[in-house]
């Protein structure tokens, strides 16, 4: 955190970094963590290019019994954005989608580790490798149980904490349901019991409601209540498909990135955009790290509109001149 701040302070000193510079750092710190805002930073803003080796530890200490450092890592995993994946023992992992609240998978495997916040690639995304013993793909449906009742609730996440020596970790979140409002914390775990592993989840409620209680039905339908420990025999396992690292970079043809480069080399584009670094806009990077893992038809249609009529704000005060002499195909192009 200290280095990130040097660096930032240093760029706006010296002009290198507006406050839209800024905000998009904020949001990326959020989607990919620190490292991702330090890549960016050198990258684009001081030009340096960091070497290529990957390394998801990123230095910090290893805890002994997890198999991996950091052994807590938010981040996509297989397609799916905000995940909290936990290494709970070597080669045994949990992963929770903050969205929901809900237990994603529980696998044993690994995690293959691409994307711009690991290997400095962008486009690839995490994947999971191994064979599962628990997945729940459609996620899990909160309620509040009041007098027999259950009340359907919104679940909000609001951050993981360590606990003594950074040895168990716990995420904490509230459940909404008209005037009723819970708090909770769940803590990952693995215990072994004859022979056979179980993963335990351990909850806690740290709100004042006790006459009413806290569930869940997954997404096949079970019902639990989501107090004291909840414990999952590991026992059978389902092998994780092969899967080719995720690429969700939008796909072009040969054509289309010639027609592409043609409209750019014959209007103003180069006059304010570079390929790595900013000018008097952003650079073609920095654009793609804003919107990488987003919708592109929607995101190419939203950009089209832009080039065609102007914009000012996204970027800065220095606004984008419309260019109307550009059909709209060639914009999208």
């Amino acid at each position: 955190m200290l280095l990130l701040a040097v660096l930032i302070g240093v760029a706006l000193q010296q002009d290198k970094m507006s406050k839209s510079d800024l905000r998009f750092l904020v949001d990326l710190g959020r989607r990919d963590g620190a490292s991702a805002i330090v890549e960016v930073i050198t990258r684009q803003v001081y030009e340096v290019d960091s070497a290529s080796g990957s390394d998801p530890s990123f230095g910090r200490a290893h805890i002994a019994g997890h198999g991996h450092a950091p052994w807590v890592i938010r981040g996509n995993l297989d397609g799916h954005p905000r995940m909290l994946q936990f290494a709970l023992a070597p080669r045994l992992w949990a992963a929770y989608d903050t969205q929901t609240q809900s237990l994603y998978q529980a696998w044993e495997g690994d995690v293959l580790f691409e994307g711009a916040a690991y290997d400095y690639k962008h486009g690839p995304q995490p994947i999971s490798q191994g064979a599962w013993y628990l997945r729940d793909t459609q996620g899990a449906k909160w309620f509040i149980e009041v007098e027999g009742e259950d009340i359907p609730a919104t679940v909000k996440y609001l951050g993981h904490e360590y606990g003594a020596g950074q040895k168990t970790a716990a995420m904490r979140f509230a459940l909404t349901a008209g005037d009723y409002r819970l708090e909770l914390t769940e803590q990952p775990d693995v215990t072994e019991r004859h022979g056979v592993r179980h993963l335990s989840r351990h909850f806690r409620r740290i709100d004042s409601q006790p006459d009413v209680k806290a569930g869940f039905r997954s997404g096949t339908g079970e019902r639990y209540l989501a107090q004291s420990i909840l414990e999952h025999p590991l026992t059978a396992t389902t092998p994780i498909a092969a899967q080719k690292s995720l690429d969700l970079s939008p796909s072009a043809t040969d054509t289309e990135l010639a027609q592409g480069k043609m409209i750019i080399d014959s209007s103003d584009c180069m006059g304010c955009h570079a390929l790595n670094h900013k000018v008097t806009g952003p650079a073609w990077t920095q654009i793609a790290d804003k919107f990488r893992g987003k919708t592109q038809p929607t995101i190419r249609a939203s950009l089209t509109q832009r080039v065609l009529e102007g914009s000012v704000g996204q970027w800065g005060k220095v606004p984008m001149p419309p260019h109307p002499q550009l059909s709209h195909d060639e914009a999208a192009a």
